[in-house]
């Protein structure tokens, strides 16, 4: 019998039953002995219960379902109840099959119970497991053996950006249809028509305050409005990513913050760049087209599975999404319509350079939304903030946590760290960053 069997109680007993045993060898004391081989005794009978009990658990323990198939979006909660019964006397401990599950409650003794499967990750992928770890209690709760629960439990996750591109070719497609998911972003700006009102952000124009909610929330309040509908906006994606989590977030506010643009009708321009080179380029204006070639770019890039679609919508609907999406995916993957191929051929690979060039090429005043982790070194970034910010808008949108990818704490600390300092220089040049997706 090896010590790790043993409960915190049984390892005080053990260590009694040494101690007794001990004296009992030095002082030759018949008492102590017997004493010792009682506490044995009590310890190797608890140990026999359990280890038969966790060779019986299939029968002791009679669930409700013993098949679950769950389906779900990264970063979304599902709840899966079953019952159960316990026909033991003996108390246990269930273990979750999958750290992306949680099992409500974790200990049961004899009788009925209501369970819960609480399933939830941040990341996509196909969770499985054949089996519900358990450890059960002697009598006395002096030793523990491990066993297993028959239960098939199947946990597919899909990301973030699948819905927002079944959002996009349904709004294509057919004008528009509500899928769960996140909400695609609006563009405002120094327009006329009101859209709504917000904290207060360092930068902001004080002929915006919203003096009245001011006075409700006891904070400063500003009134936002829509675009002008000429004025359009430009989208620029930086695709550096500290891992899966933070790309998905990253596509996904990329396709919503298109789409918005689209829904309200403005003119769109994209930007699409690895930090070292400009990957995807348009300034042609259609918002439909921009909003296709985003579709296409994410499509190849995230090399997302089409078949998901029939997850979220019917199966006619899916059937004609996939096709249209399979369409869009074939489209070709560089474009750059706005410059003579000998001027722009060294900014390609200087995004930085390759966008400020494009900012002063633009006669109107266009809002720029730089979709960002902010992976480039603060000097760079506030170079470009600073120079386009002379003659334009510049929002940052920024949905991504990088310090839950880190592999150790450490990194963690330094990610974390280095956003914090990111954040207050921003500020301190009054930009306005937007912390969407997460």
């Amino acid at each position: 019998m090896n010590s790790t069997f043993l409960t915190e109680r049984g390892y005080k007993a053990f260590l009694v039953l040494s101690g007794c045993a001990g004296l009992a060898a030095f002082f030759m004391d018949y008492f102590l002995a017997a004493l010792a081989l009682g506490i044995a005794g009590f310890i190797f009978y608890d140990y026999k219960k359990a280890k038969r009990g966790a060779r019986k658990l299939n029968e002791l323990v009679k669930l409700s379902l013993d098949k679950v198939k769950i389906v779900s979006v990264a970063g979304e909660s599902k709840t899966v109840k079953l019952s159960g019964e316990v026909d033991t006397n003996l108390s246990m401990s269930l273990l979750s099959p999958l750290k992306e599950a949680k099992l409500i409650p974790e200990q049961l003794k004899k009788g009925k119970h209501n369970l819960e499967f609480l399933l939830s990750s941040e990341i996509s992928g196909s969770y499985q497991s054949d089996k519900i770890k358990a450890e059960i209690f002697g009598p006395y709760k002096l030793a523990r053996k491990e066993g297993s629960i028959s239960f098939d439990l199947e946990f597919k996750v899909f990301p973030r950006v699948m819905v927002a591109l079944v959002q996009a070719a349904l709004f294509l497609l057919e004008g528009g249809r509500e899928v769960e998911g996140e909400v695609p972003i609006s563009l405002k700006g120094p327009g006329t028509e009101y859209a709504d009102t917000r904290e207060y952000i360092s930068g902001d124009r004080l002929h915006h305050i919203d003096w009245k909610a001011t006075a409700r929330h006891r904070r400063l309040m500003v009134k936002e409005f829509f675009l002008e509908a000429g004025q359009g906006a430009h989208i620029i994606y930086d695709i550096r990513a500290a891992g899966p989590l933070s790309q998905d977030r990253l596509a996904t506010s990329f396709l919503n913050t298109c789409l918005g643009g689209v829904e309200q009708g403005y003119p769109l321009g994209l930007t699409v760049h690895d930090g070292e080179k400009v990957l995807l380029h348009s300034n042609g204006e259609n918002p439909r087209q921009m909003l296709k070639m985003a579709m296409g770019y994410v499509l190849r890039s995230m090399k997302a599975h089409l078949e998901d679609a029939d997850i979220l919508i019917d199966a006619f609907s899916s059937s004609q999404i996939r096709r249209f999406l399979n369409k869009v995916k074939e489209e070709p993957v560089k474009r750059v319509l706005e410059f003579e191929v000998k001027a722009i051929k060294d900014r390609l690979r200087k995004p930085h350079r390759f966008l400020l060039q494009l900012s002063y090429q633009m006669d109107e005043p266009k809002q720029f939304l730089l979709i960002s982790q902010l992976s480039d070194e603060v000097i760079e970034i506030l170079e470009l903030i600073d120079e386009i910010q002379k003659r334009h808008r510049l929002i940052i949108i920024q949905p991504t946590e990088p310090w839950r990818e880190a592999e150790n704490l450490e990194e963690a600390y330094r990610w974390h760290q280095r956003a914090e300092k990111v954040e207050k220089i921003l500020r301190e040049h009054k930009v306005q960053v937007r912390a969407l997706g997460k």
